[in-house]
């Protein structure tokens, strides 16, 4: 007679949900089946450290999960989901929605400094030189403006510069020693990715430990489902205030790139020196 291994129920939760092709769903599935199984066996059986996936129960009744436990679980798969979401969204904010970051205020800037950027390289720089005064202050230089607007995409130096204008109206940001001179962008992102799969490793640990706790002094709050829930919001909050320091940081490392290619006292496009 041959036997056949039959899969677990999260592996079937998994398959069924695959075909579907919506990856979010197929996640959402496998963990609470997994989280049901884990939890039911470890009902029956108690936590040990040799239980097996596949192992024989005995005909102890099954005692359904609180709804402070299933309301923690689902706060771990929502923190992960977020967790995987903010990779995409800091790669999304880079790449494709600098400009969205700007206030309706700031976005009326940025056209109005476009047209009369586009004017003042034809030769009549009066109009460009009034409006910088008017949004950046008397103490930055039209000519560095102009050169922001000048380059291809506007979100090279155009929109740090507008983004962070108030920063530079007292002219305290305008000087080249308060501007920072390394990118640290790539850390940053690395800083993101890294804390997503934290917070990936403690849900999959909040699963695990259902069915193989930790027996380890300093690992015994790996067993404890509300630790692993901060945790993973704690990762959050930190990846977010990463996320805003990078585009803050960011911006002010492009101006300053913008303020050390722009040699002083270089007159506007048909205007003379």
């Amino acid at each position: 007679m041959t036997h056949t291994l039959t899969p677990p129920l999260g592996l079937h939760a998994y398959m069924a949900c695959r075909r579907s092709g919506t990856q979010l769903i197929c996640i959402y599935c496998t963990f609470l089946s997994l989280y049901w199984e884990g939890l039911a066996r470890h009902s029956r059986t108690g936590p040990t450290q040799d239980c097996q996936l596949g192992q024989a129960q005995d005909d102890k009744p099954f005692k359904g999960p609180t709804m402070l436990t299933v309301f923690i679980y689902l706060m771990i798969f929502v923190g992960v989901t977020v967790a995987l979401y903010q990779v995409y969204e800091v790669n999304y904010n880079i790449n494709f929605a600098n400009d969205l970051k700007l206030s309706d205020a700031d976005k009326a800037h940025l056209s109005e400094l476009a047209q009369k950027a586009e004017v003042a390289k034809r030769g009549d720089a009066s109009a460009f030189n009034q409006a910088v005064a008017r949004i950046f202050g008397s103490e930055l230089d039209p000519h560095i403006v102009l050169r922001a607007f000048s380059e291809e995409k506007l979100s090279t130096y155009a929109i740090p510069l507008v983004r962070r204008r108030k920063r530079l109206e007292n002219g305290r940001e305008a000087s080249l020693c308060h501007l920072p001179r390394r990118n640290i962008r790539v850390l940053m992102i690395s800083l993101v990715i890294v804390n997503s799969m934290l917070a990936q490793f403690l849900g999959g640990m909040s699963i695990f430990t259902l069915l193989y706790p930790a027996t380890s002094p300093a690992f015994t709050w790996l067993n404890s489902p509300a630790i692993l829930m901060l945790l993973t919001f704690l990762l959050i909050a930190v990846s977010h205030g990463i996320s805003r320091f990078d585009m803050y940081r960011h911006d002010l490392y492009q101006i300053g790139e913008l303020m050390r290619q722009a040699p002083e006292g270089r007159p506007l496009q048909g205007q003379s020196a």
